[in-house]
């Protein structure tokens, strides 16, 4: 009977599907639920075209009038990898890792298999952030922008129709004290407009935390709120405009017929600069039902991996001389939006 070691690819496998169960990122769980695995290298998704047409009159006595197929628009790309690669140099392993006993209690095995597990969540953790930092630019734009060493800089356009994509400005921008500033009204527009291209309301909407205290304000001035504490109303809209613990992701309540969140996740982009998930000012509304937003993946160019797609394929080896390991994964993704009205974006200031 055949052990395998702790670096087999097996083993490796069944540790990330493990850690993949993690909490989840929350625009990449909330609106792509969907998966997609390609065959080749490259990734093919439909766009679907959805326009409100009408039955056309004919007299009874004529043929029935031919109408056009709407179809969808076939896309495909080759999507650049994401590959996160850690060095697991043997003298680590005869230091103290963290939380071990000041005196070190622990074998430098014991060592290298916790620094091992560490590599492994770290590498998990960044390849969830990169298709959740795919996802926010897909969400507020409507396209997303793929762009790394050895790879042309490639703009993916889901064709989200360009009226759903919207910054206000001068008096109507939502940290203006002016009339035309109507935070309830901006919301209704936003979603009647995705309702009008046939992709349905949208009764989520996330917004940037400085967003949302910008609309609680406005709200108020217009003496649509109480000036703390919650306020019900009889059209069913319960929200807390209180002092908030600001958590990544929360949830204020709800508004007439739209359930609001605050999202204010961080990461640090190829530079090492510090960006928001939800940049200022940014409000997303959507239809998570309505997107079909689908993870797709292209195949992984790796022997090891069986050259088969696979959400994240980790490998490890050992180098002789000088001896060290190495702990690499790999991923080809692309989250696709398949319906991309069934979203808008509203950019309130900034």
């Amino acid at each position: 009977m055949t052990t395998l070691g702790i670096y087999d690819t097996a083993v490796l496998t069944r540790t990330v599907n493990r850690l993949d169960k993690q909490p989840p990122l929350f625009l990449l769980n909330l609106c792509f639920n969907l998966v997609q695995f390609s065959e080749n290298e490259r990734i093919y998704f439909d766009v679907e075209k959805i326009r409100p047409r009408i039955a056309p009159f004919v007299a009874p006595h004529l043929p029935g009038k031919i109408i056009e197929e709407i179809g969808y628009d076939t896309q495909d790309f080759k999507p650049a990898y994401v590959k996160p690669k850690t060095r697991l140099d043997p003298k680590g392993a005869l230091k103290r890792v963290m939380g071990e006993a000041l005196t070190g209690n622990l074998s430098p095995e014991e060592r290298q298999l916790i620094r091992l597990n560490r590599a492994i969540d770290d590498h998990t953790l960044m390849l969830n952030r990169r298709e959740e930092v795919m996802v926010s630019e897909a969400l507020r734009t409507g396209k997303t922008t793929v762009a790394g060493d050895g790879f042309a800089t490639v703009l993916v356009d889901f064709k989200r129709d360009a009226s759903l994509t919207v910054a206000l400005a001068g008096n109507d921008k939502w940290n203006v004290v002016h009339d035309d500033s109507d935070p309830n009204t901006d919301l209704e527009t936003m979603s009647g407009l995705s309702q009008s291209l046939g992709a349905g309301t949208t009764p989520w909407v996330i917004m940037a935390p400085d967003a949302w205290a910008a609309m609680r304000k406005r709200l108020a001035q217009r003496g649509e709120l109480p000036p703390l504490g919650q306020f019900p109303r009889t059209s069913g809209s319960v929200f807390e405009i209180g002092p908030q613990l600001m958590e990544k992701v929360q949830y204020i309540g709800k508004i007439g017929a739209f359930e609001i969140w605050t999202y204010d996740d961080v990461y640090l982009d190829d530079a090492g600069v510090a960006q928001h998930m939800m940049p200022s000012g940014t409000v997303i509304g959507v239809s998570p039902a309505n997107l079909e937003g689908t993870r797709c993946y292209g195949l992984i160019e790796d022997e090891k991996s069986g050259l088969k797609s696979e959400r994240f394929f980790m490998k490890s080896w050992f180098e002789e001389d000088p001896p060290v390991r190495w702990l690499m994964s790999q991923s080809a993704p692309l989250p696709v939006p398949y319906r991309p009205n069934s979203s808008w974006c509203l950019k309130v200031f900034g």
